[in-house]
């Protein structure tokens, strides 16, 4: 029998390769305590930092021992994305950055008691990379951590953008939510993978009906693609009257990391313009505030954080720049690489109805 973590008067949370604090900030709005966090990007961590500040920050994920960490109900990952994109080198899980894939299993396995939920995150080019055996392994490896003498999932001719898989108290889903459908006027399509350690839940949280019965292992069966059938949801922080002309029928093209060198094109009064930062936070769901926030760290704090970072700062361009907002190209390439704040959102209020026996 599964172990599961003591339950408290809040379900809690640990998010690896944090980012812009997506997962954190929607479980909080849910009902979920973020316990602890991991992520190397200084402009990232001081964001989180100033937001969520009794939030631990545990580092670079290679130096996680997971049997250190607290438990916690849900475990979040958008694993780098850099060798799986249709705009990358397609390396797929081999290649330097998205084989941090397994370094956060390895996390995993390593905790004293095993969370609930994993929710993992990615682009939907993680579907197709090596003809599609990346995501059998990413599959194959989360339903290890349940139980290592379960049958390998094999490789299907094409990944259904939406399945799931059942087993003897376990279940793990898919599907590809695309932001524009939660709120926000961005065409944003990535793939969410939701599995439950201890139960058939995982449907419920990512397709809003009830979790099929039965205990049976079984492959993946082809469902049709769900994203045109996705809530609309009305976010308090969305461009509800956007009126950007290089913005397709008033919907953003997805945000890059890229972008920190050429932001997206607008026009005010015929006159063209770039997209601000803060336009750009708007695009993802989030506040426009997000990232103004201040902080209260040590130096000593932030020597280690920019320890692992090149090219080396010395403790007074590191005060200065904690003095200094945030560089624009910081903020984008964060907006660029995080993940839109409704669909995280979504995935974090059916996680606590399951919780609290609502869903």
């Amino acid at each position: 029998m599964l172990p599961t973590p003591t339950r408290t008067c809040m379900p809690s949370l640990g998010s690896l390769f944090d980012g812009s604090g997506t997962f954190p900030l929607a479980a909080q709005r849910a009902g979920i305590e973020p316990l602890w966090a991991s992520e190397i990007e200084p402009a990232a961590i001081r964001v989180t930092r100033a937001q969520f500040p009794a939030m631990e920050h545990l580092g670079d994920i290679c130096s996680i021992d997971g049997g250190q960490v607290n438990p916690v109900d849900v475990v979040t990952f958008g694993s780098p994305c850099t060798n799986l994109s249709h705009a990358g080198n397609r390396q797929g899980l081999a290649g330097p950055q998205s084989s941090l894939f397994f370094q956060a299993i390895r996390v995993i396995k390593q905790m004293r008691v095993l969370p609930r939920f994993i929710v993992w995150e990615n682009v939907t080019g993680a579907l197709s990379t090596n003809r599609g055996q990346d995501f059998a392994t990413v599959i194959n490896e989360i339903i290890w951590i349940k139980n290592e003498c379960w049958p390998q999932v094999s490789c299907p001719n094409k990944w259904a953008k939406s399945d799931l898989i059942m087993a003897e108290q376990f279940s793990l889903a898919w599907r590809v939510l695309d932001a524009q459908y939660f709120g926000v006027p961005q065409r944003r399509k990535r793939v969410f993978l939701v599995a439950d350690l201890a139960g058939h839940s995982a449907p419920e949280v990512l397709f809003e009906h009830q979790s099929r019965s039965g205990s049976a292992y079984t492959q993946p069966r082809q469902h049709t693609d769900s994203d045109e059938t996705s809530p609309r949801i009305e976010q308090q922080w969305c461009m509800s009257a956007t009126k950007h002309p290089a913005i397709g029928c008033n919907v953003a093209p997805t945000l890059s990391a890229r972008d920190a060198k050429q932001p997206l094109l607008t026009s005010t009064d015929n006159k063209a313009r770039y997209l601000t930062p803060t336009e750009y936070a708007r695009l993802m769901g989030f506040p426009d505030d997000w990232t103004h926030g201040s902080i209260a760290d040590s130096l000593d704090f932030w020597i280690d954080v920019f320890s692992s970072v090149s090219p080396h700062k010395t403790p007074a361009q590191i005060q200065r720049w904690l003095d200094a907002p945030l560089p624009d190209s910081s903020l984008y390439r964060l907006w660029g690489n995080g993940i839109a704040l409704p669909c995280a959102q979504f995935i974090m209020n059916n996680i606590v109805a399951v919780l609290s026996g609502s869903g």
